[in-house]
C-alpha cells in the first residue's frame, strides 16, 4: 500500500475531486495523505505512460505568507538534492488554480517509525539491518550538508516519522532503501526564516541550540544530534514508558564509562564502537558532534572496516573531541524519555534550561519555570 504519512498532521478532506487533472498533466487518482497545509495525492503521469506519483497541495487560502516560504522553501530543497538514492525526488512545482503543489515520486513502504512501534513492536531490531538503515540516512543528509551553493541544508526535523523504509524484494534477509522526507523546516545556507517567531521541529529530536532558538549556532551538527537520538531508539526501541523516567537523577552523574557499560546492558549484541557513535552524536555542545553527517557516516564505516579487522582499538577514530558529563547527560535524557515536555535534564547548571511544548507540530520553547 501507498505510504500514508507524507504529511502527518490530521485535518479534514478538502475539495479536490478524483480525476482532478493538475498541471495538465497529473490526474488525481486517491487521496493518501492529509496535513494541517495540504494533502497528498497519487495521481497518474498522463503524459509518461500513467506512471504513478505523489502530488503534495497545498490547502485553499494557504498560499500566502510562512506557510508559501514553507513550501517553496522544501520544493527549493528539494530540488538541489537531485537525484539522491536516499532522498525524496521531487518532479516538478507549480500552481494549480490558488494553490501551489509540488510533485514527488510515489514512496510505498513504511515509515521508520511504523516499522520499529508497528503494532506495539517489542522485538529488538537486527544490528545489521539498524547500521545499514543508519548508513543511508547519513548518506542522504550528508549529499544535503555538502550543497556548496546557497549552501549546506540542515534538515531540522528529522525524525523516524519523515524516513521512509522502501522494501528490497530480492534481498534474503530484511533490507530497505531509506528515504528522507519533509524539508519544510530546512535551512538552506545563511537563511534565517523563521514562522510566527516559534521555534519549530519535534522536542525529542532537537539538538540543544535548536531548542534554545540559537539560530546563529545551528547547522550540520544540529542535524547530527538527530541522527543519535534516532540510532539510540533503533537499538532500544526507547525513549518511551514511566519506568525509564524514574532513573532520570542517577543517570545524570553517570561518568563516561559508566554510560557505556549501561549501554551495553541495553543490548549485548551492539558493538561498543556503536554506542560511541550515539555518545559523541549526541553531545549538548555542537562542536565535540561530528560536525556533519558525512563525518559520522566516515566514522561508522571506519569502525565497522577496523571490526572485520580485529583491530585493537576502535575508539580511537572516534575521540577526536573530548566527552564532557554534558554528553552523558544528553545521551541518557534521550534514552530514558525525553519527549515533548521538559528537556532540562539534557543541561548541566551552567546551561539554561528550557520547557517544550508541542503544540499541532510547533514547538514552542520558553525558559523552564524555577
Amino acid at each position: 500500500m501507498a505510504h500514508t504519512n507524507q504529511l502527518h498532521e490530521s485535518v479534514p478532506n478538502i475539495s479536490i475531486q478524483n480525476g482532478t487533472i493538475i498541471g495538465n498533466r497529473y490526474e488525481l487518482v486517491r487521496q493518501i495523505g492529509s496535513g494541517s497545509f495540504g494533502d497528498v495525492w497519487e495521481a497518474f503521469d498522463l503524459l509518461n505512460g500513467h506512471l504513478r506519483v505523489a502530488v503534495k497541495l497545498l490547502h485553499a487560502g494557504r498560499s500566502a505568507s510562512e506557510v508559501r516560504t514553507r513550501f517553496a522553501r522544501e520544493c527549493s530543497a528539494l530540488e538541489l538534492l537531485i537525484p539522491n538514492q536516499h532522498i525524496v525526488a521531487i518532479r516538478e512545482r507549480g500552481i494549480h488554480v490558488d494553490r501551489d503543489y509540488m510533485v514527488m515520486e510515489l514512496l510505498e513502504g513504511p515509515t521508520l517509525k511504523e516499522w520499529l512501534h508497528g503494532g506495539g513492536a517489542t522485538k529488538l531490531p537486527d544490528v545489521a539491518v539498524v547500521i545499514s538503515i543508519l548508513e543511508q540516512i547519513c548518506e542522504g543528509v550528508a549529499a544535503a550538508h555538502s550543497v556548496k551553493s546557497p549552501g549546506p541544508i540542515v534538515h531540522r526535523d528529522l525524525k523516524p516519522e519523515n524516513i521512509i523504509l522502501l522494501p528490497i524484494v530480492e534481498a534474503r534477509q530484511p533490507s530497505f532503501q531509506a528515504k528522507i522526507l519533509d524539508f519544510g523546516l530546512a535551512r538552506l545556507g545563511d537563511s534565517r526564516i523563521s514562522f510566527l517567531g516559534q521555534q519549530l521541529g519535534t522536542p525529542l529530536y532537537m539538538a540543544p541550540e535548536q531548542v534554545l532558538g540559537e539560530e546563529r549556532d545551528i547547522g550540520p551538527w544540529t542535524d547530527v544530534f538527530a541522527l543519535g537520538v534516532i540510532l539510540i531508539e533503533m537499538l532500544t526501541l526507547k525513549p518511551t514508558g514511566p519506568e525509564e523516567r524514574s532513573l532520570r537523577g542517577m543517570v545524570a552523574k553517570l561518568g563516561k564509562r559508566t554510560a557505556l557499560r549501561f549501554l551495553e546492558q541495553q543490548r549485548t549484541d551492539v558493538p561498543l564502537w556503536l554506542w560511541e557513535v550515539a555518545l559523541r552524536a549526541l553531545s549538548t555542545q555542537f562542536r565535540e558532534r561530528f560536525q556533519d553527517a558525512d563525518e559520522m557516516l566516515t566514522a561508522i564505516r571506519t569502525a565497522r572496516r577496523n571490526e572485520s579487522m580485529n583491530h585493537p582499538n576502535l575508539y580511537q577514530h572516534l575521540k577526536a573531541s573530548p566527552m564532557t558529563r554534558q554528553i552523558i547527560a544528553a545521551t541518557m535524557g534521550v534514552l530514558l524519555g525525553v519527549g515533548g515536555m521538559k528537556i532540562a535534564t539534557m543541561f548541566t547548571s551552567s546551561t539554561p534550561s528550557c520547557a517544550c511544548v508541542n503544540n499541532d507540530s510547533l514547538s514552542m520553547c520558553a525558559p523552564a519555570p524555577p
